[in-house]
């Protein structure tokens, strides 16, 4: 798995109460990647799908957006929502009206509440800071398990390849679990995190 570095935050508005939620993002602008503004979102009427528009600004053309949800007026993102369709995942090209619908229904059991918002972040695929890792041979394998566990030693040709200098972030990984899940892949773990720019763990 490629590891990517976040290079943004997304938009601000609260939004009035719906039938069962209100909803908040956070804006940060850094000097380079993208930035997310225009934020507002409405629930259905006679749903609990939840559609969030947005406007993001880019130099790439490919960008990475994940969304977190809080329950508690945006203490911590620790919901753990996935179930996110429309603009978010990876691939997500920049401009206006940009929709994402989480079917809160699925993954929230609570009838009303105006203590949950949401968080969007977008990612600049095509800034991220990698290095390369030069290509090389080693050996794999032992013949000291005995028989039944030998492995047979086996010399392994690697090509060079590029790593992004730092971890994947919680929301990162957010974006890249729900593009694969949209897609038909399935984990053991969901992963988890303690803040959106914090390093992903308990992925399977």
């Amino acid at each position: 798995m490629k590891n990517c570095r976040l290079t943004n935050r997304g938009g601000v508005i609260l939004l009035r109460v719906f039938a069962f939620l209100a909803v908040f993002t956070t804006l940060t602008t850094f000097a380079q990647g993208p930035v997310v503004s225009n934020v507002r979102a409405s629930q259905r009427a006679g749903t609990r799908l939840v559609d969030i528009y947005y406007d993001v600004a880019s130099i790439s053309n490919r960008l990475t957006v994940a969304v977190s949800v809080s329950t508690n007026g945006g203490a911590d993102y620790a919901l753990g929502a996935t179930n996110f369709v429309g603009a978010v995942g990876t691939g997500v090209p920049p401009g206006t009206n940009r929709l994402v619908t989480w079917n809160a229904g699925a993954e929230w059991t609570a009838g009303l509440s105006t203590n949950v918002r949401f968080r969007i972040v977008a990612d600049d695929l095509e800034m991220l800071p990698m290095v390369l890792i030069p290509g090389g041979a080693f050996t794999m394998g032992d013949t000291l398990d005995g028989p039944s566990d030998a492995k047979s030693v086996t010399n392994v040709l690697i090509s060079p390849f590029y790593m992004d200098v730092n971890l994947v972030t919680w929301s990162q990984w957010q974006g890249v679990y729900g593009h694969a899940t949209n897609h038909g892949y399935t984990f053991v773990n969901q992963g988890a995190g303690k803040g959106p720019t914090h390093p992903v763990q308990s992925v399977n």
